[in-house]
């Protein structure tokens, strides 16, 4: 009846931390619409248990799973793209995967507090110097 949901992003899933964040934030918008996480399983296909999981930090939610999830607690436009970046990708589904999975890769890497700030200060002006060039090719 439910469907594990597993294959191609694995490497676009998110630290601990953005787990973490994720998980507050889906409970607090679950809670808000007043569901129980048996409803909100039954709602996006998903068992009660993963959507506990979830919740605690203790499973990684796919993008086609927040996405799910999104729907079943008919979330706007805001609050989706709100839920998207609290597991660690993108809203606009406009870039395709390899795209996606390296600005994912990156916004990770810039906001990792356990690398030293002078190396994120780098990489962020390499970042900044390669959309310049960008803008100079075009």
């Amino acid at each position: 009846m439910f469907q594990r949901l597993t294959g191609p992003g694995k490497d676009l899933r998110p630290q601990r931390p953005t787990v973490t964040l994720f998980g507050a934030e889906l409970r607090a918008l679950r809670e808000s619409r007043g569901l129980s996480q048996s409803a909100l399983g039954r709602r996006a296909g998903l068992d009660h248990s993963f959507i506990s999981r979830l919740e605690a930090g203790g499973r990684q939610a796919s993008r086609e799973v927040v996405e799910r999830i999104a729907r079943a607690l008919g979330l706007d436009d805001a609050e989706r793209a709100r839920l998207l970046h609290r597991a660690g990708y993108r809203a606009d589904v406009t870039l395709d995967a390899a795209f996606e999975a390296a600005l994912v890769a990156l916004e990770r890497v810039l906001a990792d507090e356990t690398l030293a700030y002078e190396r994120r200060a780098r990489l962020a002006r390499l970042v900044q110097e390669l959309v310049v060039l960008s803008r100079e090719a075009s």
